[in-house]
This record gives C-alpha cells, sequence and structure tokens, in this order.
C-alpha cells in the first residue's frame, strides 16, 4: 500500500501552474479578474479531490453490500469566505445514485460509512469546514 503521494508543480506564467503525478496532469489557472481560467482554479480542483474521492468510496460500499446501482455521480459546491485566505467555510456534497432498486438505506448507511471511515479527503476537510452531503435516486441510467 502507497503510503506516500507526491505531485510535482511547475508555474507556466502568471498563475498558471500545471501539477503532475506520474503521467498525469493538471492545469490550474487563477486568473486575477473575471476571464476564464486555463485550467482549474485551485479550490475547484479540491472540489475534485473530495468529490472523486467521496464517490469512490460510495461505489466502493455500495458494491460490498451488492447494492444494484447502475450510476453514481457526485457534485461538489464550495462556499469561501469573504476575505483572505478565501478558505471554504462550508461545502455541499450532492450524490446522484441511479438504478432502479437501490435501497435509500442502503445508499444512507454507505455514505455515512463514507464520510466517517473511508473518504480521507472528506475527513481532512471536515475538521476545519463544515461539509454537508445529501443524495437523490434516479431510475434512470446515465448517458
Amino acid at each position: 500500500m502507497v503510503t506516500e503521494l507526491s505531485v510535482h508543480a511547475v508555474h507556466h506564467g502568471e498563475m498558471r501552474m500545471a501539477a503532475s503525478a506520474g503521467q498525469n496532469v493538471l492545469q490550474m489557472d487563477t486568473p486575477l479578474n473575471d476571464e476564464s481560467p486555463d485550467g482549474f482554479r485551485p479550490l475547484e480542483a479540491l472540489l475534485a479531490s473530495l468529490a472523486g474521492s467521496s464517490g469512490d468510496a460510495l461505489a466502493m460500499l455500495l458494491t460490498r453490500v451488492k447494492a444494484p446501482f447502475e450510476g453514481l455521480e457526485v457534485t461538489a459546491k464550495g462556499v469561501r469566505s469573504e476575505t483572505h485566505p478565501r478558505v471554504f467555510t462550508s461545502i455541499l456534497l450532492e450524490f446522484t445514485v441511479h438504478g432502479e432498486n437501490v435501497r435509500k438505506e442502503e445508499v444512507a448507511r454507505a455514505l455515512k460509512q463514507a464520510e466517517e471511515k473511508y473518504c480521507p479527503v472528506w475527513a481532512m476537510l471536515k475538521a476545519s469546514t463544515i461539509v454537508t452531503a445529501s443524495f437523490k435516486m434516479v431510475a434512470e441510467i446515465p448517458a
């Protein structure tokens, strides 16, 4: 099991950075005005990490109990403070579980376990940020 992770970031002018881990590259940009960024804003990358990690944990737990889900989506929305350093003061995680025969109780139990035990990003963030999660269930399979 890997106990140390490493990312290397390189400045590419203005407020642009490219972070790499092995062959994977994440482009990040923090424009100083309202123009569109050339990549993820760093805090969007943090939300993506939370969405991906919590979604992976929920999918693993639902698979473990043989819940017949056929798709999973996660939306993460963060509210930032008005003063610097403009950290997230709260984050909302919205999970959509696709499948006709998934029981609501299974999802609720798995989501609680994801938060309390299996998602390292969630565990780190909730120490200083209010993280609220909700879920909905839909029968349609995602495209």
